[in-house]
């Protein structure tokens, strides 16, 4: 979890960006056939609780992307490993044993690919699925069977969602 110590954030924010944003928003909903992203309504309800003591990993280098994610695995009743900022140091944490029960995993760090540990975690079967804001021309199902993509843009109650499913018994899962 994030920790700050009597740090009190100002921020001279252009409002200008912020109509840039929802520009930005209708844009990736049309373009991607997800209109769930102009939802105004929160949906921290419907997430309560579908990661109830689950340990999920979290790897993404962007801060505020990373906050936002982690306090939603939070409020989805998970238990957050990281948020891993570098391959070196997700290697480290999937290396070491620790239990894991699923990851979100940002493919490009600082440059690197995550690729390697997510071999790590396809060896030891945890569901995983990537989030990035890159166009791919890998094919990552080949690669990682079963794994997820979810391109960025995306609403955190849908990634939650998408995670919570790809964690539950085969049966329930939805493809």
């Amino acid at each position: 979890m994030w920790q700050v110590n009597d740090i009190r954030p100002q921020s001279n924010f252009p409002t200008h960006l912020v109509f840039q944003s929802a520009e930005l928003s209708r844009a990736a909903a049309a373009a991607t056939n997800d209109q769930s992203m102009l939802d105004p309504q929160h949906d921290d309800d419907r997430m309560l609780g579908m990661l109830r003591d689950k340990k999920v990993l979290l790897v993404e280098d962007e801060v505020l992307v990373a906050m936002d994610i982690e306090y939603a695995l939070m409020d989805a009743g998970a238990q957050v490993i990281g948020p891993a900022t570098s391959l070196k140091s997700t290697l480290d944490l999937v290396s070491n044993g620790a239990e894991i029960d699923g990851a979100v995993l940002d493919i490009n760090l600082n440059g690197e690919n995550v690729f390697p540990a997510a071999a790590i975690l396809h060896q030891r079967k945890v569901p995983f699925l990537f989030h990035t804001g890159h166009g791919l021309s890998l094919d990552l199902g080949t690669m990682f069977p079963g794994a997820r993509l979810c391109t960025k843009p995306m609403k955190v109650c849908r990634l939650i969602s998408e995670l919570a499913d790809l964690m539950s018994p085969a049966p329930f899962r939805t493809q």
